[in-house]
This record gives structure tokens, sequence and C-alpha cells, in this order.
């Protein structure tokens, strides 16, 4: 997926959002004692920045 340069400051702009919402709901965890959980956010992260749009150079 191409994005125009606005297009991509709007979907980081709402990636940092849902960042920053995931955070509250987790940091009342304690990593440490979920192991499991932590490595199931490491990979969704992953996933979702591989899914991240370019933008268009066109």
């Amino acid at each position: 997926m191409n994005l125009t340069e606005e297009g991509r400051a709007t979907f980081e702009h709402m990636a940092a959002k849902y960042r920053a919402r995931l955070q509250e709901i987790v940091e009342r965890w304690s990593p440490e004692d979920h192991p499991e959980v932590r490595t199931m956010l490491t990979a969704f992260s992953r996933q979702l920045l591989a899914q991240m749009p370019r933008v268009s150079t066109s």
C-alpha cells in the first residue's frame, strides 16, 4: 500500500494513539510474570510494522 506524505502522517498519528492506549491497558501487568504475553505482543508489533504502508514517491 502506498500513501501520500499526509496519509503517512495520519497513519503514524493513529498508530501512536493505539500504542498509547495499549500501553495504558498493559501497564498494570508485570511482564516478568507473563512471558507468553510479552512474546505475543512482540509478535503482534512486528506484524504491524511489516504491514506499515510505504510513502508514495510518484
